[in-house]
């Protein structure tokens, strides 16, 4: 699943945690929803109870996803409509982040009670609290990881992510195409893939009607693994 979709079924998940809420802990745990992908390998007793607990989800959130046959669908789906070889599956989490914010008022607005705009500026918030920390010196930035408790790829990504205002920008083609063109540039053999922004055009029926019939059982699942793994 896309950042977008991590962080908003993570606040999602917050009814099941009055732990976290308890404690002041939100902005922590929406930092750990976002971080995940950005600290592949990492050893999670090095992160706070809170951190560690939002990264385990959204990678229980990603195996269930993976699985899902709305998922396999799409991304067969997309392989077949001429994807670059072996980015089908990293377009269907793109595009399903696209549909999730060009429909946020139906997906997701009615659970959270926050607009895009306005859960946006929230997770904007959360990361400016990470990107000061890039204003240290060059010695201090190599030891960022230990004083602020986020990975180091994950402060660096937190930059941008405020800068090119990423979430709300998910809700147009123009921002996909552009986050597309990011990652060609960034991913080895992946060359091709900012030109698939034409696959959106002739695939995102199939890709809302998937996102729409798979959204409330993620949200339930998410929710349920909350409740599950409540230290509370």
């Amino acid at each position: 699943m896309n950042l977008l979709a991590h962080a908003a079924l993570a606040y999602l998940s917050l009814d099941e945690l009055p732990g976290v809420k308890k404690e002041g802990e939100i902005a922590a745990f929406l930092t750990g929803s976002l971080m995940a992908d950005f600290c592949r390998g990492c050893n999670l007793a090095d992160y706070s109870g809170t951190l560690a607990l939002a990264i385990q989800q959204h990678r229980a959130i990603d195996y269930e996803t993976d699985a899902s046959s709305e998922f396999i669908a799409c991304r067969q789906a997309l392989a077949a409509a001429g994807a670059p070889r072996h980015t089908a599956s990293i377009l269907v989490d793109m595009f399903w982040g696209h549909i999730l914010a060009a429909d946020w008022k139906q997906l997701v607005e009615p659970g959270c009670g926050l607009d895009l705009s306005a859960f946006s500026s929230l997770l904007y918030g959360i990361l400016n609290t990470v990107r000061q920390d890039r204003k240290k010196d060059d010695v201090e930035r190599a030891n960022m990881g230990a004083e602020i408790g986020v990975s180091p790829a994950f402060a660096r990504a937190a930059v941008w992510m405020v800068d090119y205002h990423w979430f709300e920008g998910l809700a147009r083609r123009s921002g996909i195409a552009q986050s597309l063109q990011g990652l060609s540039r960034r991913l080895s053999g992946a060359d091709e893939l900012a030109k698939s922004i034409s696959l959106l055009d002739t695939q995102e029926e199939l890709l809302r009607k998937a996102l729409y019939a798979f959204w409330p059982r993620l949200v339930a699942f998410s929710r349920q693994w909350a409740a599950d793994h409540c230290e509370c």
